[in-house]
């Protein structure tokens, strides 16, 4: 979609989008998920970040939420999966007060 393309473009030093979106058609084929067991073993600190308006169920988010011990889930309403390009302040600052604990 155009509203995605444009601020990749924007923001990637060596934007490629036709490479880009045949790489995330090629994920999702292959891509077969985590079992609750691998997600129960991640040992790093994870920031969850989804858009209320988002494909993904908000259920499905907090049972990731729940099931990886040190995440943190932060919830941007009024928004969609792609929040980061459309409102890259409002989550990078989220991301940032993750980071710095």
């Amino acid at each position: 979609p155009q509203d995605l393309k444009e601020p990749y473009e924007k923001q990637s030093p060596a934007p490629n989008w036709k490479g880009l979106v045949a790489k995330i058609v090629q994920m999702e084929k292959d891509f077969k998920g985590f079992s609750p067991e691998q997600m129960k073993a991640i040992e790093a600190e994870v920031f969850i970040g989804v858009g209320d308006r988002n494909d993904t169920k908000l259920e499905h988010i907090v049972e990731m939420y729940n099931l990886i011990p040190k995440s943190q889930l932060a919830v941007f309403p009024n928004t969609e999966h792609v929040v980061l390009f459309t409102n890259p302040d409002r989550v990078t600052s989220q991301i940032k007060e993750f980071l710095n604990g």
